[in-house]
Parts: structure tokens; C-alpha cells; sequence
């Protein structure tokens, strides 16, 4: 009669929707907003603390006189000017009916890149 019973348990456990093995969700445990909230007070002291980057750079720059803006526009013309002629000698080396169709064009920077 002892199996029986155990098998009569067994059922009245299955039906009554009782599981035997551990295999459910587990429980979760954290707290969501305290997570949350040091994220946001990480955020912020991130951000204070590039503001106070970008103030010291500002402040460590000295402002451009005049004269010194001019020399770094003529530089950059110059650079620019350098840069072109080069160009210009490599296509006129390469192949000049497509030097004449990239100047014509208006595509010296790509001409470089397809050989």
C-alpha cells in the first residue's frame, strides 16, 4: 500500500501544479534606482569635469594678434598652393588626356586615387 500512496501524492502534487525541481526564475534582488541614480551622478560629474577642461584650455590660449592670423592664413595658402602644383606635375606625368579631363572636371583631389 506504500506505493500506492507515494503514487496518489505524486498526483495530488502534479495536479495542484506543485514542481518538484529548482529550475524557476530566481528572484531578482537589485535595486534599479539606486543603480540609476549613481549612473546620473557619474553622468554629471563626467560633465562637470570636461567643462572644467574646456574652460582651463580656453584660459591657457592666448587669443591670435593679427599678425599672427595672417601668417597662418598665408601658410595654409601656401601649403594649399604646394599641395596643387604637385598634383598637377603627377597628372601631367601620368596620363595627359586625363589630366585635361580631371582639370576640365573640376576633380584634382580624386585624380590620386584611381590609378
Amino acid at each position: 500500500m506504500s506505493k500506492v500512496h507515494e503514487f496518489v501524492n505524486r498526483l495530488l502534487l502534479v495536479l495542484k501544479g506543485h514542481k518538484k525541481g529548482g529550475f524557476g526564475g530566481a528572484k531578482v534582488k537589485t535595486d534599479f534606482a539606486a543603480i540609476e541614480a549613481a549612473a546620473n551622478e557619474e553622468a554629471k560629474r563626467l560633465e562637470m569635469l570636461q567643462q572644467r577642461q574646456t574652460q582651463q584650455q580656453k584660459a591657457t590660449t592666448a587669443p591670435m594678434t593679427e599678425e599672427e592670423e595672417t601668417r597662418r592664413i598665408i601658410s595654409m595658402r601656401l601649403a594649399y598652393q604646394d599641395i596643387q602644383e604637385k598634383q598637377k606635375k603627377e597628372e601631367t606625368i601620368k596620363d595627359p588626356k586625363k589630366a585635361e579631363q580631371v582639370e576640365r572636371l573640376g576633380m584634382s583631389n580624386l585624380a590620386g586615387r584611381n590609378k
